[in-house]
């Protein structure tokens, strides 16, 4: 993950998912508000879902490959 100046992250690590993930959260959100959240498969379910219900256009199946892709880089463990 590339950082900026003062350590705090400048883009999502590359892997499956990232760029919906840059999609669906980067319009809304600083980086920083998900690199920097460290939470559970069930967090970060119910975060997804919070969103949906704020207007992002999530589909069914971009939800489980932001689900996993936030799960795998920003986990709770």
């Amino acid at each position: 993950m590339e950082e900026g100046i003062i350590g705090a992250p400048t883009r999502f690590p590359p892997g499956p998912g990232q760029p919906r993930v840059q999609l669906a959260c980067g319009p809304c959100h600083a980086i920083t508000v998900v690199t920097s959240a460290r939470k559970s498969e069930a967090e970060w379910e119910r975060t997804i879902e919070a969103m949906i219900m704020r207007g992002a256009r999530i589909t069914d199946e971009e939800f489980d490959v932001i689900l996993d892709y936030l799960v795998a880089n920003f986990s709770a463990s």
